[in-house]
């Protein structure tokens, strides 16, 4: 059995997701100290919701290059795993539908019973895949 090496910058990437989805920070407040029987209104209030929005959009970003990333390693070695811990290290609020459909539509990937799979004889399109984040495709209904 060969071990995966850690070492590598998109793995490591996929790793620092994973952790940012397990360990949120919370959201910044202007008071340090929020008592629980506060009102929501008062709490409302004392939450910095752009930075809250700003961080969210920061995290989409890093998300999306770091799926260019993958997309580039499968152009590289046909080696399509690393779509799958990338979708594994997604975060619940991260629509995973497009993520896949991102996938197939730039890179030669295919999803089989939820599982990418490497299409032969496809074309991988970087350039189009970085200028299109995989958020805003929207899967046909």
């Amino acid at each position: 059995m060969t071990k995966m090496d850690r070492t590598r910058p998109t793995l490591r990437l996929i790793d620092d997701s994973k952790r940012q989805r397990f360990e949120p920070s919370p959201p910044k407040t202007t008071q340090q100290d929020c008592h629980p029987s506060m009102a929501f209104d008062e709490l409302s209030s004392k939450i910095d919701f752009e930075s809250l929005i700003a961080s969210g959009e920061e995290l989409s970003r890093n998300f999306h290059g770091l799926a260019c990333s993958v997309l580039a390693q499968i152009e590289k070695n046909g080696n399509v795993r690393l779509v799958n811990s990338l979708i594994a290290a997604a975060s619940a609020s991260t629509d995973t539908n497009q993520l896949r459909l991102w996938f197939s539509l730039f890179g030669p990937v295919e999803f089989v019973d939820g599982k990418a799979k490497y299409k032969p004889h496809a074309q991988t399109m970087i350039e189009a895949a970085m200028a299109t984040p995989f958020w805003t495709i929207k899967p046909d209904e």
